[in-house]
């Protein structure tokens, strides 16, 4: 099992109206906080560039270098919340 679907399970048991949260309220990756937890790490940087990117060709997130953050487009919502349900649901 991939270690990102244990501990979102994990965080289901813990806090179960976690899973009727709108994915709205995720949908961003912040620069300072990424730093702060991974000192040496940055979000506009390799591993994660070219993965955004990739993403963000695709229109499933806008990468904001100004402001710092990570943003799901619409669409990505659409994507990343079909996942969960997918991924996440009852086995």
């Amino acid at each position: 099992m991939d270690w990102n679907i244990r501990e979102a399970r994990l965080w289901l048991r813990e806090v179960p109206n976690l899973a009727r949260a709108p994915i709205g309220e995720f949908n961003v990756l912040r620069e300072d906080l990424h730093r702060r937890r991974f000192p040496q790490g940055s979000l506009f940087a390799e591993p994660w560039l070219a993965r955004f990117t990739a993403l963000s060709e695709r229109g499933l997130l806008i990468l904001d270098r100004a402001a710092g953050h990570v943003v799901l487009t619409p669409a990505g919502e659409v994507l990343v919340e079909a996942i969960i349900n997918t991924e996440l649901g009852e086995d």
